[in-house]
C-alpha cells in the first residue's frame, strides 16, 4: 500500500483493517519464537482453570508489537468479558478474557 493510498481519505475501514493486519504480520515475523513461547504460557494457564480462560496478564514474555497476536492462533474464542489488568504498568486498562475452543 502506498503512502498516497493511506492518506487519500482519512476514513476508510477497509484500508485501516488492511494496515492493521499488515502491521500485525510484520510484528509476528520478527518475534515468532517469543510469540510461540507466550502462546504456550497462556495455554497452560487456561488448562489450570476450570473455565479454561486466560488473559494477556497470564503471559510474562515481552512481545512488543506482537502482543496483539497472542490469542490469534485459532485456539481461542473471545468470551465477551473484559477485566481490568492487574499489571501496574497497564494502569488498570481493560483486557479481554479468552476461552480455549
Amino acid at each position: 500500500m502506498t503512502q498516497e493510498d493511506m492518506f487519500a481519505s482519512p476514513f476508510s475501514l477497509r484500508i485501516g483493517k488492511k494496515l492493521k493486519r499488515e502491521g500485525m504480520e510484520r510484528a509476528v515475523d520478527t518475534r515468532f519464537t517469543r510469540l510461540e513461547e507466550a502462546r504456550d504460557v497462556v495455554f497452560l494457564a487456561a488448562l489450570r482453570r476450570p473455565e479454561r480462560t486466560a488473559t494477556a496478564d497470564d503471559n510474562h514474555i515481552d512481545l512488543g508489537p506482537a502482543a496483539g497476536s497472542l490469542f490469534k492462533d485459532g485456539r481461542w474464542a473471545f468470551t465477551g468479558e473484559r477485566i481490568n489488568s492487574a499489571r501496574v504498568t497497564n494502569h488498570a486498562r481493560e483486557i479481554k478474557v479468552w476461552r480455549l475452543k
